[in-house]
């Protein structure tokens, strides 16, 4: 007993040597993409993009309530180090070591320690792999049901973890009815939607008060209308996801993952016997349930590499090859990269592991941070501006600088994209003296083309508000 717990306690001093890590590797001053969306949704309350995202929501808000400073930082640096705890597991110190390289990986950085959803799916995929790892009890199938759901409550790619819990339900009817009511128990999250917009919070992607438009948002059916190619097999998108495979696996997971490869050849075994590590002491099952419950992982693993391919090539393929994409495949090289080690004595794991290291720390790069950028532009505008920017990412930084950290209250954030009627609504909300009210009808209706419109709508802005200066980022 006391060694047990000297062991589990053991395990878990290292989530302070990760944290310590995620959070000097983390993100700093205002972040790119949907970064600055999700801080000023932290800050204000309100609906994230399509579908939604409610418990990264609820994550937000939480951790923003905590430290406005550093709040957000500390969410996805605690989320990344208790993910790499729960994947390193019983991998011994070579395994926590490639956990500790895995996090300053430019390809991690980029998806999970960056304010997105990624980071929270990971960590919820990590936690289906290590209930399926540790066998199937009666509370597994409605635990991975929850934990699906979980991951549909922040973006559409959580379906593929009822992968997980279909595996725990083995067919039985019983099992699949729990699986069931933990995936709809989690997925009531959803009703943070409505609610939010009943309230009349600010930032309402959606405007999700009707039954009509939560469908709609939760389906994101607007990225299908905008967005040519989802749904649609492309050549071109295979070809950027082969490459951000690689770059998840370059530099820093190829010869782990290569030394599992190898190790698994069987004219392989006897040539490297003398650096494999006894069968009983690389298994991360108990003798009992190690025949059966390893074949299971396996079959899962591969599962989720071919759903995350599909889910680029036909439901994402306009962000394919970005660092928007690939997050699932990340968890299957890191638990490959890991298993690898694990199989090769102490001093082999630790050759590999040293090349490792040598590859992939020289790669390192930050995260980006427009801070300087957003603050050169509020600085050079003078009062009563109104910006009217076509780059998102300026976009939403200005929305944390402005909203979410009171920048500069005074200047009017409108966008060359989008004018939604939320959009105008936070306008109005801000600055209520601003003037918005043409209409789409009164410039020359839906028949013209986007950015016709969008032009004369924004003329009709300057016209109706000649106290304001209009710059552009065009």
């Amino acid at each position: 007993m006391a060694a047990s717990s000297m062991a589990l306690a053991s395990r878990w001093l290292w989530l302070p040597v990760f944290l310590a890590a995620a959070l000097a590797l983390g993100q700093e001053g205002i972040p790119v993409e949907d970064g600055g969306e999700i801080e000023t949704v932290s800050a204000l309350g309100g609906v994230n993009h399509p579908p939604g995202m409610p418990l990264l929501s609820l994550l937000g808000r939480t951790f923003w309530l905590m430290s406005p400073e550093w709040g957000l930082r500390l969410l996805f640096a605690l989320l990344a180090s208790i993910s790499v705890l729960l994947l390193t597991e019983r991998a011994g110190v070579s395994g926590r070591l490639l956990g500790l390289l895995v996090l300053a990986l430019p390809a991690f950085g980029e998806r999970l320690l960056a304010w997105d959803a990624y980071g929270p799916l990971f960590l919820l995929a990590a936690l289906s792999l290590l209930v399926v790892r540790s066998g199937t009890t009666g509370r597994s199938a409605i635990l991975t049901g929850y934990i699906a759901g979980l991951g549909c409550a922040l973006h559409l790619q959580g379906l593929m973890l009822l992968l997980p819990a279909l595996l725990c339900a083995r067919g039985k009817a019983a099992r699949l009815a729990q699986a069931v009511l933990g995936f709809g128990l989690a997925l009531s999250l959803y009703l943070l939607l409505p609610i939010s917009s009943s309230a009349g919070l600010v930032v309402d992607w959606g405007s999700c008060g009707s039954l009509s438009a939560l469908l709609r948002q939760v389906t994101a059916a607007g990225y299908r209308e905008v967005y040519e190619g989802i749904g649609r097999l492309s050549t071109d998108t295979l070809a950027l996801h082969l490459g951000t495979i690689w770059r998840l696996l370059w530099p820093g997971l190829l010869l782990p993952v290569l030394a599992l490869l190898l190790l698994s050849l069987r004219p392989a075994r006897g040539f490297l016997a003398p650096v494999l590590r006894p069968p009983e002491a690389t298994s991360p099952f108990g003798r009992r349930d190690r025949r059966a419950a390893a074949p299971v992982l396996g079959l899962l693993l591969a599962s989720l590499v071919l759903l995350d391919l599909v889910f680029v090539l036909l439901v994402n393929p306009m962000a394919a090859g970005t660092s928007q994409t690939g997050a699932i495949t990340l968890l299957v090289l890191i638990v490959l990269g890991i298993e690898g080690l694990r199989r090769l004595r102490h001093a082999a794991a630790a050759v590999v592991l040293g090349f490792a290291l040598v590859l992939g720390l020289p790669f390192r790069s930050g995260l980006p941070d427009q801070e300087a950028a957003i603050s050169n532009v509020l600085a050079g505008s003078p009062m009563r501006t109104a910006l009217v920017l076509e780059s998102n990412d300026l976009l939403y930084g200005c929305w944390s600088a402005c909203y979410a950290r009171d920048a500069r209250p005074d200047v009017v954030l409108m966008s060359t994209q989008n004018f939604s009627g939320w959009f105008e609504d936070m306008v109005s909300h801000f600055h209520p003296g601003f003037d918005l009210s043409a209409s789409v009808l009164d410039v020359g209706g839906y028949d013209l083309p986007r950015d016709v419109v969008a032009g004369r709508l924004i003329q009709a802005a300057i016209e109706a508000n000649p106290g304001y200066t209009f710059l552009s980022d065009r």
